[in-house]
């Protein structure tokens, strides 16, 4: 390894520095160069979607709920407007995209598949290598199922027997 006098040093860390500066340069320049795609929906659907009377729909099953809801009346989703601010409701939507990585199916990318390892390191630790057991069993795709709800047609479940 060959030592590097002062001078060298600097000419080195101004080098590395301008190359940085030229890199976020070149970013910023591309960012801001980017045209802006064709807005997808018509003057009508906007229309539609600006109306007060329209209800917000629950983004897995599409029903209408009200808008003071915090979970859907019908497949039970964290459906409210600040569900991941409130400390309490926020564990029931990362519940909810943690229990789509080992029941659901997620998609099977590289960055995907790294948000639900980080996600759920950073909320379960302890817990976490047992979520990714089951998350890589159903990227495999194992026969993990979840259960469902009982159709009308089932038996209502036995009441419970207390002793």
């Amino acid at each position: 390894m060959t030592n590097l006098t002062d001078s060298e040093k600097i000419v080195a860390l101004a080098g590395a520095a301008l190359v940085g500066v030229v890199a976020v340069m070149r970013c910023l320049q591309w960012f801001w160069n980017v045209k802006p795609k064709p807005d997808p929906w018509g003057p009508e659907v906007e229309a539609a979607l600006d109306d007060p009377q329209v209800l917000p729909a629950c983004h897995r099953c599409f029903m209408p709920h009200a808008e003071t809801d915090w979970f859907c009346p019908e497949c039970g989703a964290a459906v409210g407007d600040y569900n991941n601010w409130s400390p309490y409701l926020q564990l029931f939507s990362v519940g909810e995209v943690l229990r789509d990585g080992t029941f659901g199916k997620p998609q099977h990318n590289w960055i995907t598949v790294l948000g639900y390892l980080l996600l759920s390191a950073s909320q379960y630790i302890i817990f976490a290598p047992v979520y990714w057991v089951l998350f890589f069993m159903n990227l495999a795709g194992s026969p993990l199922q979840p259960r469902v709800k009982p159709t009308p047609s089932d038996p209502p479940p036995l009441p419970p027997v207390d002793f």
